[in-house]
Parts: C-alpha cells; sequence; structure tokens
C-alpha cells in the first residue's frame, strides 16, 4: 500500500492531484483564518480554537471531493469505449511511469520533516521514561484534586525532568505531565495553577489537536497559511486553556500572578524546548495572555459552551459547502475538458503498465487452432482491472480461448485516469487477445 502510494505521488497523475491538492487547502485556509482574524475579540479563545480546529479537518476532507464529483454527476469526464488489441505471440513492452519532478520536490520536505516528527515523539518518550516520578504526598493531592474539579478520569502521570524548563504536557490514552524539577519547591498556589492548566489541556485534547495540525502542515509545508495557521493554533489553544482555567478558578488576577510567577522562576534556566509538547510559557504570547486574562470579560460556562456548540456546526456547514462547491467545479471543468481529454486518454494516458501474457490453450496448440478473444471491462482508480466487470463481447472460436483471455486480463494494470487530479473509474474499456500459431508451435 505504502509503495503504491510513492508511486501515484511521483507519476504525473499524482503530481496533478498533489497541485490540486494545494490549491484546495490554499482556500480553505485563507477563508478559515480570515474568518478567525474577524471574530477575533468578538468570540471565546475556546470557541476560535475549535474553529481553527475545523479548518484542519475541513483540509483533511477536500479530498474526498471526488466522491462527490461522482455523486453530482452521472457521468464522470471517461471514454465511452476504448479498444485496444493483444497479439498472443508477441509480448508488449510495459510503458514506464514518469518521474514528476514537482512530486519529487514535493515529497523531500515532507520526509525530512516527518522524520523530525518521529525524532519529537522519540524525544517525549525519552522524557517519560528518565523523569522522575512524583512522590510528594502534597503535589499528588494536587493533582487528585484538581484532576476531580476538571471532571477528568483517566490516569494521569506527573513527574520532574531535570531538563525540561517550562510545564508541558502530552499523551492521549496515558497523559503525563511533567514539570522542571524546581517545580517541588514552588508555593502551593502556583503549583495548583499550573496543575490546572495542564490538566485543561488533557480534558481539551490539545496534545492531539497539536499533533493533527503538525501531520497536517507536513502534508501542506508549501502552503505559507499552513505555517501561519500551525501558529495561531498554538497561540489560541494557550489562550483557551487560561480561560478556561480562570472560569474554574474565579480569579484571574492569582492565576496571572502565579503565571508570571512560573514564567520568572524558569526565566533563570537555559531554556531547553520539547517539539510536539505544548509549553505553558511561551514568551511570545505571555504578555498578550497576561492581558487578556486581567482585561477579558468573564463568560459563564454555560454561554461558553453554547458559542462553542454554534460556532462547531457553522464550521460543518462551512466545510460541507466547500466540499461540494469544490466538487461541483471539479465536475464542471471536467465535463468542459471532455473532447481533449478523451482523446489524449485514447492516444496517450491511459495505457497499460503491465500486461501478462496468455498462455495458449493446449487443445488449440494441438489443434492449431487461431483466433481471438475481445472482452469488456473497468479500470479502478488505481489502474487495476474490476474483475467482476470482465465481460466476453465476442470471439473465435466461442469458447476455446476465453478462459485464457480472462486469466491474463486480471493481472493487466493501467495507468490512473484521473481529471484534474482525481482518479476515477473507466468503464467501457475493450481489449483484443489474438491468438496465431507460429512456426514452432
Amino acid at each position: 500500500m505504502v509503495q503504491q502510494s510513492i508511486d501515484f505521488l511521483v507519476s504525473s497523475s499524482g503530481a496533478a492531484w498533489l497541485v490540486n491538492l494545494q490549491i484546495k487547502a490554499l482556500i480553505v485556509l485563507l477563508l478559515f483564518l480570515s474568518l478567525e482574524h474577524i471574530i477575533r475579540g468578538k468570540l471565546s479563545s475556546s470557541a476560535r480554537g475549535l474553529f481553527l480546529t475545523m479548518a484542519y479537518v475541513s483540509v483533511l476532507v477536500q479530498p474526498l471531493s471526488w466522491m462527490f464529483a461522482g455523486l453530482l454527476s452521472d457521468v464522470l469526464l471517461v471514454p465511452s469505449v476504448m479498444k485496444f488489441s493483444f497479439d498472443v505471440i508477441g509480448s508488449a513492452e510495459p510503458v514506464g511511469k514518469t518521474l514528476d519532478a514537482f512530486a519529487l520536490l514535493y515529497l523531500f520536505p515532507v520526509m525530512i520533516l516527518a522524520l523530525r516528527l518521529v525524532f519529537a515523539l522519540s524525544r517525549l518518550g525519552s522524557i517519560k521514561r528518565t523523569s522522575k516520578p512524583a512522590s510528594d504526598t502534597a503535589f499528588l493531592a494536587l493533582l487528585n484534586n484538581s484532576k476531580h474539579r476538571l471532571e477528568i478520569a483517566r490516569p494521569v502521570q506527573l513527574s520532574f525532568h531535570a531538563q525540561v524548563n517550562s510545564p508541558i504536557s502530552f499523551g492521549l490514552f496515558a497523559p503525563q505531565i511533567v514539570l522542571p524539577a524546581q517545580a517541588e519547591n514552588w508555593s502551593s498556589s502556583m503549583a495548583e495553577h499550573v496543575l490546572l492548566h495542564e490538566l485543561m489541556h488533557i480534558k481539551r485534547f490539545d496534545w492531539l489537536r497539536l499533533l493533527l495540525a503538525y501531520c497536517i502542515t507536513i502534508l501542506l509545508w508549501i502552503n505559507p497559511l499552513a505555517w501561519l495557521l500551525l501558529s495561531r493554533t498554538r497561540a489560541v489553544v494557550e489562550e483557551a486553556c487560561d480561560e478556561e482555567v480562570v472560569l474554574v478558578e474565579g480569579d484571574g488576577a492569582d492565576y496571572a500572578q502565579n503565571l508570571v510567577g512560573v514564567a520568572r522562576l524558569c526565566r533563570s534556566a537555559s531554556l531547553n524546548k520539547v517539539g510536539l509538547a505544548q509549553s505553558m510559557l511561551e514568551h511570545s504570547s505571555l504578555k498578550l495572555r497576561i492581558h487578556q486574562i486581567l482585561e477579558a470579560k468573564k463568560m459563564p460556562t454555560q454561554e461558553l459552551q453554547n458559542q462553542c456548540n454554534k460556532v462547531l456546526m457553522f464550521s460543518c456547514v462551512l466545510t460541507v459547502v466547500l466540499l461540494l462547491g469544490m466538487s461541483g467545479s471539479q465536475n464542471v471543468v471536467a465535463q468542459a475538458r471532455q473532447p481533449e481529454n478523451t482523446s489524449a486518454v485514447r492516444n496517450r494516458e491511459f495505457l497499460p503498465v503491465h500486461t501478462v501474457v496468455p498462455y495458449y490453450p493446449t487443445e488449440a496448440a494441438n489443434d492449431a487452432i487461431e483466433g481471438w478473444v475481445q472482452l469488456q471491462f473497468s479500470v479502478g482508480t488505481q489502474g487495476e482491472v474490476i474483475k467482476d466487470s470482465i465481460e466476453i463481447i465476442d470471439a473465435e472460436p466461442a469458447t476455446i480461448f476465453n478462459a485464457s483471455a480472462r486469466a491474463a486480463l486480471e493481472e493487466f494494470r493501467f495507468t490512473e485516469y484521473a481529471p484534474d487530479g482525481f482518479p476515477v473509474i473507466v468503464p467501457n474499456v475493450q481489449y483484443v487477445f489474438r491468438y496465431k500459431m507460429t512456426d514452432e508451435n
């Protein structure tokens, strides 16, 4: 499956698919980022964080637009009938796939960024293994009390690490909070606020949210809006946690004071940033967060929930509209290009890339019988022959070569037919196998 995906991406069809995906992602991200800028200051940070997360979801579902394009039109851009012939006594040279320069240039940074992601995950695993589990009863009591206040049922591990200079949390099924080693000397109030902040990340599944954001940014690395969205998501996630902790605590002044205190204590140590772990102390946004904590109007929990529900509904509707709109435009473009593409697919693009020479039936060879078989079939989205679609259109003699021709055709593979970058099923393809005797037979 992985090899097939790579082969597709480096083919001309794959390159077209990548360009199409990047264009759609550009449109989606531009729209979501513009709307987020408009609602900034009007909606809560939690609602804006949810809206930015839905931007990633919208990007993820855009590749499915080719499926909707098929639903919007009864006829996709496919030729009505294509005929090929194949002489059994000969063997066709497989048509090699052309490596597309754009696809290769695109995939190289993807692999580098993916390796960085793997390294970051490995480093988190190392931190988890080498951290010192919390044993102080007062700290553990604060952790359990904070979990109870936030209604978190999942087990959460608390530990300390000398090389972590800012509180971090990570993990999905067994989340972990790692504090700097000096945190064992923090005041009870400061430790409680830090734990509430990190537990809020865990409750909101922010680590999973950011992991999804990183993965999509890797795929869209060439798009500057993807990096802008990642930066905005990281910032808004922290603001949302601050906002919800203040709702629990009821007093933003004490929380802001402790946040500044932790920043001052941790600033004395050299910053050792851990990738894929959201740091509580992002100094670039700390000043703005403090201002928002002190100045923001406190919103009732129910109102905050209602706001998030409305944003979620609006985001889903917007995603569906974008999906259907892009599907419709893709289908219209395909219909408009049909005459040109039909000719191209017959003459150049839609060719077998792997052929199998049918066996010559023993009975026919012994009796020096020659003949031919004409078959009709459909080619799937990955260039495979759909076995259930194979039909014998005509044959001479009527039956003797049919099984041989069918068995060989099932192993054939074709270039994917991808109008506007999205592979589609091609029906009504016809192939003729000609069985001829030679002097050696």
